[in-house]
């Protein structure tokens, strides 16, 4: 994440995208939609980002909470430079003074407008529709179009999936079907069922265990 982070700083292509596949509860969002954004304005407080849900009050209570740690009396000390714009400080849009902006949407909401230099989907899925295609394929569809059109640049936008997996014919599975996309999975079921990814995570849980 911070490479990604620093790569679209630079300007320069993109090595992969990254899809993480994480049972619920294990801090995936608090890490990924809370915390990297405010981590990707320390190092490019330029950067303007775009993190989606299924539920859009969902996405916009998230990015609420990273702007509590912006606001916090902590995070100014030490980062005194990161200010929120009074004039653009609401629950689904906010900028800071250098240009950075969050935009936090519902996946089935309009994303007409704006490119983003990252592009961060939690949960796109909404568990109980997993089991109706049509409204799979719909997600399917928003997802790949708001990755070809809401793009600063194709080559260089940084695009970082969350869920946890919910069907083969899910998000996920839409995008590693997916010939010519370069993504890096991160696959972390809740039980060893022999998938996880990278290899070499099964060896360091299985080391957190035997510490414990």
């Amino acid at each position: 994440l911070q490479i990604a982070a620093e790569r679209v700083k630079r300007g320069e292509d993109n090595l992969y995208d990254l899809l993480i596949n994480i049972p619920p509860g294990t801090t995936k969002t608090t890490i990924c939609i809370v915390m990297y954004p405010v981590w990707i304005w320390l190092i490019y407080p330029q950067a303007r980002i775009l993190t989606l849900n299924y539920s859009a009050t969902g996405a916009k209570d998230k990015s609420v909470l990273s702007k509590d740690i912006i606001k916090s009396d902590k995070f100014k000390r030490f980062f005194p430079e990161i200010v929120i714009r009074p004039d653009i400080d609401n629950k689904e849009v906010y900028q800071n003074t250098m240009g950075g902006e969050r935009v936090a949407k519902g996946i089935k909401g309009s994303v007409l407008s704006g490119h983003y230099h990252f592009i961060l989907p939690d949960d796109p899925l909404n568990i109980t529709e997993a089991g109706s295609k049509l409204k799979m394929d719909t997600t399917n569809s928003m997802i790949s179009k708001i990755a070809t059109t809401r793009k600063v640049d194709k080559a260089i936008t940084f695009t970082c999936m969350i869920m946890q997996r919910l069907h083969e014919s899910d998000p996920s599975g839409m995008w590693l079907s997916k010939e010519g996309l370069k993504i890096k999975h991160i696959n972390l079921p809740a039980k060893d069922n022999g998938k996880i990814k990278p290899a070499f995570l099964k060896l360091s849980m299985l080391m957190e265990c035997w510490i414990h």
